[in-house]
């Protein structure tokens, strides 16, 4: 009976103890052992030269199309029941509630503070109608003064009307100033002298305070040289009923504020001064403390500003 190697695979006979072609001894035969002299098992003899053929020519290596895509499926993972170790807790409605409640105390928190600004601004709003009477709250803008501001009255008028030489004229952002020559305190001493004679004084009067005032001038070292601001004015194009009423409503009393009429809109003088004068949307205030003039002597000049504007 013929039998196959198990390494080459070549036929050889029963009775052939190894392999003619590649040597590797047979496996003796049930209960017989392996012949006297043959190698033991597993024995590998040197192979020869060349050894295993090549493969042969033309031999294409078969191959297989790839596994569709996705494929295996990865693996699912299901969540494992509750109670069991390891499981998430489940989220109760407790955080949302609490989430909820943060949002309604800030939403509330705005409502008050936009509630107390517009009480604030209700408040002041009230404040100023108690002072300019209902409807008196004006926030209108007029046209600002440009260009030259000392425009509106020459040097000559105002020397003509104070009865002094002004000597320098200077403009300002808003107005202008005119100086003319003397102290301060000169300036004031006259201009004292000047309001209590409009006002009924006599000659003997105007002569004391002159001389107290110029007195107390000699003894701080005035020089002779000095020039002094005997006038100036502004004209502020910011809501100008409104500082009209609050000006003579907070300040009228104590003032003793004196109301002209025939000058701009609406005209009033406080303390002798200051005279604030309205021409619309402007207004217009001259400041005197050291002209040496009265009231009587600003009111023209006043009354030419007003026209101008």
């Amino acid at each position: 009976m013929a039998k196959f190697c198990t390494q080459c695979g070549s036929q050889a006979d029963d009775t052939a103890a190894a392999c003619g072609s590649c040597g590797t001894p047979f496996a003796p035969a049930p209960g017989q052992g392996y012949a006297q002299g043959a190698p033991p098992p597993g024995y590998i003899p040197p192979q020869p030269q060349g050894y295993p053929p090549p493969p042969q020519q033309g031999y294409q290596q078969q191959s297989y199309p790839p596994p569709p895509q996705g494929y295996p499926p990865p693996p699912q993972s299901y969540p494992p029941p509750q109670g069991y170790p390891g499981a998430a807790p489940k989220k109760s409605g407790s955080a949302v509630k609490w989430i909820l409640g943060i949002l309604l105390f800030l939403f509330l928190c705005v409502v008050l503070v936009v509630g107390g600004l517009f009480y604030l601004a209700h408040k002041v709003k009230s404040k100023i109608e108690a002072v300019t009477g209902p409807g008196g709250f004006s926030t209108t803008v007029g046209e600002a003064v440009t260009g030259d501001t000392c425009r509106f009255l020459s040097a000559a008028e105002v020397s003509s009307a104070i009865g002094v030489t002004i000597v320098s004229t200077k403009q300002t952002a808003t107005g202008c100033e005119y100086f003319a020559k003397g102290t301060p305190g000169e300036m004031n001493s006259k201009h004292m002298a000047a309001t209590l004679k409009q006002r009924g004084g006599d000659n003997q009067q105007q002569e004391m305070i002159q001389k107290m005032m110029l007195g107390g001038l000699a003894q701080n070292g005035a020089t002779e040289d000095a020039t002094t601001i005997v006038l100036k004015y502004d004209i502020d194009p910011n809501s100008a009923r409104t500082q009209m009423k609050v000006n003579l409503k907070l300040m009228g009393h104590a003032t003793a504020a004196q109301e002209f009429t025939g000058i701009g809109d609406e005209a009033f003088d406080m303390s002798g001064a200051m005279m604030l004068v309205r021409k619309g949307d402007r207004l217009i205030r001259i400041t005197y403390p050291a002209c040496p003039c009265g009231t009587d002597a600003i009111k023209p000049l006043a009354k030419r500003l007003a026209d101008q504007l």
